[in-house]
């Protein structure tokens, strides 16, 4: 399986669907793909620090990550 779980063959399939005009989110959606949700392992200090940070601004952690990539990606 590729990135989603998704087979080589389901990911061809959604490429086609973009490719004939579906937006890609809605493809994505309508194959059971969450989108906007990632997994990740981090080093029990960052983890430390982010459930510290989340708590202290009173938002939850993904709210944090996404703030951080953003910044990060800008």
């Amino acid at each position: 399986t590729l990135d989603a779980g998704l087979t080589v063959r389901e990911v061809r399939r959604l490429a086609s669907e973009v490719n004939d005009g579906t937006p890609a989110v809605d493809a994505l959606a309508d194959h059971g793909v969450d989108i906007g949700r990632l997994d990740v392992t981090l080093p029990a200090d960052v983890y430390l620090e982010l459930r510290r940070r989340a708590s202290l601004e009173d938002t939850p952690p993904g709210d944090v990550v996404a703030d951080a990539l953003d910044d990060y990606l800008d």
